[in-house]
């Protein structure tokens, strides 16, 4: 197995390289190779990399989790919160199983697109003119809703 790619020693690696690659999400779990969504599809983020185990991924989760949220965690069993290193911001997601420790990184983009670039259609500017009401953006987790909201 010398030819294999080894785990990597902190979140933020996987992090970046997510970043690099237009990723969506990380996800790191036992018995797994690392994997991300990318343009859709999760897939290893390397072929030959090596399977982390319960041991790695909690190591991984206690070299970012910030003192309170691992409280929580050991209390509650699972944590969801925002995660803003130095190299972007992420929504961060750890869940204790019996398995060992699971994690989920969504990647939020700090670019704001226009309503063009999004292809959003013309009948929408209307509301953006209203200074009372309601609209609701809904949508599947990932669909844009943010992104949509933004623009």
């Amino acid at each position: 197995m010398s030819d294999s790619v080894p785990v990597l020693g902190h979140v933020d690696e996987y992090l970046k390289l997510a970043q690099e690659y237009n990723v969506s999400d990380v996800h790191l779990a036992p018995f797994t190779q690392p994997k991300w969504r990318r343009f859709g599809l999760l897939q290893p983020i390397w072929e030959n990399a090596e399977t982390l185990t319960p041991e790695d991924t909690e190591r991984l989760a206690r070299s970012y989790l910030p003192e309170g949220e691992l409280r929580r965690l050991e209390q509650r069993g699972d944590v969801d919160f925002a995660y803003a290193p130095e190299i972007g911001r992420f929504r961060a997601s750890v869940v204790k199983t019996r398995l060992g420790w699971e994690m989920v990184f969504r990647v939020i983009s700090t670019q704001l697109r226009t309503m063009q670039e999004l292809k959003l259609p013309e009948a929408i500017k209307p509301l953006l003119e209203y200074h009372n009401g309601l609209v609701l953006v809904t949508g599947a987790v990932g669909s844009g809703k943010s992104t949509t909201l933004a623009a």
